[in-house]
Order: C-alpha cells, then sequence, then structure tokens
C-alpha cells in the first residue's frame, strides 16, 4: 500500500490506485528533485542531495533534467490537451508529480506496460496521450516515439565484485540464483538479466554489505585504462570523484600495494555521497576523501601522486534518457572550455604526473576529440596519446576541428545505441620519455630544440676559448725573478719534459722552469 496525498485524493474520488511500488517511488524521487531545483538548486546538487534515499539516482537524474529543459513545452502541451482541468485541484508536489509522469511519457522511457497501473493520473495521460504528443511537438518540445516493449530489457546490467569486502563470484551466484556472464573486458564485472534489475537494486543485501556495487561497465573504463596490467606505483588522484564508483574501483585494481586513492570533490553535498559510497565499499584504508577543488590544487599538495583520473562536469549526453543531447552550443562550449583548463593543469603542471586519464559520459566530439587535440598541443610534446584498452573495438572519431585518424583511434568511444550501455569516451596520456623517438614531438618543438642546441653550444665554444685565452695570458712567476713573458704553453711542457729527463742542477724544482732559459728571457727583456 502506498500513501501520498495524491493516492489518499484518488482514493476519495473512487479511483483504483495500483502503481507499482518500483515505479511510483522512482516518480516521487523524480518529482523531490524537482521541487528543490525550482527552489535554486542546480539538478545535479539536487539529485546528488537525493542520492542515499533513491533507488535509481541514474534514472531520477534523467527525468528531471528532460523536464528542466522542456519545461515549458510541456506545461503547455499539458494546458491545452486538458489535463490540467482534469486535475487542476492537486497541490504543488502533485503537480511536479504530473509533469515528471508526462515527460516520461512523450520523451522518456514510457509509463508502465500494466494498463491499469498508476490510479487516476496515469490513465489520464495515457487517454489524451496522443493529443499530449501532438501539442508537445507543436510547441517546440523533443518527442521520442514510443519504444519497443523490449527496448528497455535491451539495455544491458552490470555489478562489481568488491574484493575489499570479500566478494566471491560462486557465492555470489548461489546467493542470486540467476544466469549471470562474467566480463571479458574488466575484471570481477558480471552481466545479469534485465529482468533482474527490479531484484538486484540499490537495497538489495549484497549491495549494501558491500559485496556488489551497481557499475555500468562503460564506466568502469577509466580505471583499467589507467591502472594496466600491472600497478607501476605511486598515489592516484581521483578528480571530480563523487559518487565514487571510479575511485573504489581504483581502490580495488591496487589492492595490495602501498598506493592510496586521493579522491576529491568541491560540493559538499555530492563529497558526503562519495564519503558514503566509500564507507560502504570498505575502501576508507585505501581511499583519502578531500573536500577541495581541483583546479586549486599544486604539486605539493600531492607530492606522491604519479596518476591522475579526471572525469569532470560534462553534458551527460550517453545517459540513456537524457535530454542533453540537445544542448545550446554555448552550453557545450562553456564545459568544453572547463575541461580543457583541468585537464591541461594536470598535463603541465605536476612534473611527477606520468599517466593522465581524461574520460566523460558524452557523445558530443566538442567535450571529447576537441578537447584532446587541443591538450595535446599545450603540452608540446612532453606526453603522448596512448592506445588505451585495445580489446574494446569501438574507437574514436576523426574530425577536421578534432584528433586525425591515427590518434582518433588510440582513445575509446562506447555508444549507449549499439552497445546499449551509458555513453562514455576515454583517453590515457602518457608522459614522454627523455629516450624516446623524437618523431613523436610536432615539427615546430623539434626545431625550437635544434636551435636551443645551436646556441648552447656556441655558449660552449666561447667558454673554452676565453679559458685558453686566459691560460696563454697568465705570466709565469718565480719567487727571486721578476715577472715576465712565458712562452707558448708547448715550449714550456717541451722544455718541462726535457729538463725532468736531464735532471740538471740548472732546473728549478719549485718553480719547475730552466734557470738557464730564464735568465736568458730576463736579460732579451731588459
Amino acid at each position: 500500500q502506498i500513501h501520498s496525498p495524491l493516492v489518499d485524493r484518488l482514493q476519495g474520488q473512487g479511483g483504483q490506485v495500483e502503481i507499482r511500488p518500483s515505479m511510483a517511488s522512482l516518480y516521487r524521487e523524480a518529482s523531490r528533485v524537482l521541487e528543490q531545483v525550482e527552489k535554486g538548486k542546480s539538478v545535479k546538487q539536487a539529485a546528488m542531495g537525493n542520492a542515499s534515499d533513491s533507488s535509481n539516482p541514474r534514472r531520477s537524474l534523467a527525468l528531471v533534467s528532460g523536464v528542466v529543459s522542456q519545461r515549458r513545452a510541456l506545461e503547455k502541451a499539458m494546458h491545452k490537451s486538458g489535463i490540467w482541468k482534469e486535475l487542476e485541484r492537486v497541490g504543488q508536489s502533485q503537480r511536479s508529480l504530473a509533469l515528471v509522469a508526462a515527460y516520461d511519457l512523450v520523451a522518456g522511457q514510457g509509463l508502465p506496460k500494466k494498463r491499469k497501473a498508476g490510479g487516476k493520473l496515469l490513465r489520464v495521460l495515457r487517454t489524451n496521450e496522443k493529443q499530449l504528443r501532438m501539442e508537445f511537438k507543436r510547441n517546440g518540445g523533443n518527442v521520442i516515439e514510443q519504444k519497443d516493449a523490449n527496448q528497455e530489457n535491451r539495455r544491458r546490467r552490470f555489478a562489481r565484485l568488491n574484493p575489499l569486502a570479500g566478494a566471491d563470484l560462486d557465492t555470489i551466484k548461489k546467493q542470486l540464483d540467476a544466469h549471470l556472464i562474467q566480463d571479458t573486458h574488466v575484471p570481477n564485472l558480471i552481466e545479469f538479466p534485465s529482468s533482474f534489475a527490479t531484484t538486484l537494486n540499490a537495497s538489495h543485501s549484497l549491495v549494501t554489505c558491500g559485496h556488489l556495487i551497481l557499475q555500468d561497465k562503460s564506466s568502469c573504463f577509466p580505471a583499467l585504462a589507467l591502472i594496466g596490467e600491472k600497478w607501476s606505483g605511486g598515489d592516484i588522484l581521483d578528480c571530480c570523484a563523487a559518487p565514487g564508483n571510479k575511485s573504489t574501483h581504483l581502490a580495488a585494481l591496487i589492492k595490495g600495494s602501498k598506493s592510496r586513492v586521493i579522491a576529491l570533490d568541491r560540493d559538499p553535498q555530492r563529497f558526503d555521497v562519495l564519503k558514503q559510497r566509500i564507507i560502504e565499499a570498505r575502501a576508507s584504508d585505501t581511499i583519502e576523501t578531500r573536500l577541495f577543488d581541483c583546479l586549486a590544487l599544486e604539486p605539493h599538495h600531492i607530492p606522491n601522486v604519479t596518476a591522475v583520473l579526471l572525469d569532470p562536469s560534462c553534458s551527460g549526453s550517453g545517459i540513456p534518457g537524457s535530454s542533453a543531447r540537445t544542448l545550446k552550443s554555448e552550453r557545450l562550449a562553456a564545459l568544453a572550455s572547463f575541461q580543457l583548463t583541468a585537464l591541461t593543469k594536470f598535463l603541465t603542471c605536476f612534473p611527477a604526473v606520468d599517466k593522465v586519464v581524461y574520460s566523460t559520459c558524452s557523445i558530443h566530439h566538442v567535450e571529447n576529440e576537441q578537447v584532446i587535440a587541443k591538450a595535446l598541443q599545450a603540452t608540446q610534446g612532453t606526453f603522448e596519446l596512448v592506445h588505451c584498452l585495445p580489446s574494446w573495438t569501438r574507437r574514436g572519431s576523426a574530425t577536421i576541428d578534432g584528433l586525425p585518424e591515427h590518434l582518433a583511434s588510440r582513445c575509446l568511444r562506447v555508444d549507449p545505441q549499439f552497445d546499449a550501455m551509458t555513453g562514455f569516451f576515454v583517453a590515457l596520456f602518457q608522459r614522454v620519455k627523455p629516450s624516446s623517438n623524437s618523431l613523436l614531438l610536432p615539427p615546430s618543438l623539434i626545431f625550437k630544440q635544434r636551435q636551443q642546441e645551436k646556441r648552447n653550444m656556441k655558449r660552449k665554444l666561447k667558454r673554452l676559448k676565453g679559458r685558453r685565452a686566459r691560460n696563454i695570458d697568465t705570466p709565469t712567476t718565480t719567487s727571486s725573478i721578476p715577472t715576465t713573458v712565458p712562452p707558448p704553453i708547448e715550449t714550456v711542457t717541451r722544455k718541462r719534459r726535457r729538463t725532468t729527463k736531464k735532471k740538471s742542477a740548472d732546473y728549478d724544482q719549485d718553480s719547475g722552469c730552466s734557470l738557464v732559459a730564464t735568465k736568458k728571457r730576463c736579460l732579451f727583456s731588459s
């Protein structure tokens, strides 16, 4: 039984309330987030604030983002289709609930498949669906046609075994009693049927105790690309770490080493979620959390860090059901500017850092390949783009204003439509060693290095000439004979060798000169 003001009101009117708990809770969570957005919070802040109480925070975030981006067209369509008249006495919270459900109907994943589910609210939406879609499209809304019944089931579901909590695959299989498939790309990652998603959720005992972490396969790629087959040592920095799945994955991959993970986030609410996730994953001994802005970092703050995982704020256009694919170019340009600033900082300002992974859950080239191309120019050849995770076949895209084909193929992409996962982009930078081939450097830098070498050689020759001139001009002195100009260096050396061999009485042992030759020079000079 579900209790809410809307349900009580519908029951008083004789409506049959048969909303499934999972769908009802999802719409209520999204409506609460929407109310906080209306009070002035950003969508991500509001969603992260309710993440601990949410059964599906990713889906809730996608719903609220869609409502916010297309609210004007949605409200006009609901008004012209007559839906507001039938729900005119519904309060503010129920109004936000109706907006969320209406958006899910016309531009989301659709309402529950059961025709009787949802009571009067969903029945009204279904009755006016055709007119609602028509008005929504007429007012500028981005209409997504009703999906096929099997399209949602086609999306792949994953969970990661947590070795920090002592998770074992055989034990997990016995407890779940489901057909689990071990992934071939990511270690300790299992895939389970979509029909099992309602059972294996955030409230499942295996998830709450930390043995399983619900994480999409594509979001496991950044940590896996950074660590590689074997970790070389040193601390790891995870920038913009909340909600913490990548941080805990890094901690699991370096288990048994002396390295640690430093997880940063500057938002207090997201930081609280990060700390809670780390405690649930039993990774507190390996992960150090800091409430800090990654752009304010200096080398002395992280002296032992040798690798950086940068997953900055992005449009989120790779998230299924997200409306960020239609963002304005100005917003995308602002996001790309921030991403480039953060990436360039870690590539140029931290001499101890040898590896940097850049990743986004975006499908836009302006946030991915174009950022990588500009960052490579800023490094001036100190870093190179490495072919990350070669076993994954879908690679980056070459564009005129982005990366050429041979560099784009070194990046990794996940397509949400064809791969049935969250869209992702991953690129791996590695510092170029001094002994590396100079062909890896751009021609302009090679020319500058050669010019600098020529200047250094000229300075060196000039210093050598100066030393030789000083040696020639320096007079030879004795304690009893006045100072005079010595013969050339070769002559002195030759006479010194001859006198040493003869060992005559005319040879002065203290000054190292022939007394006869010295007297002759004095007489000649006088």
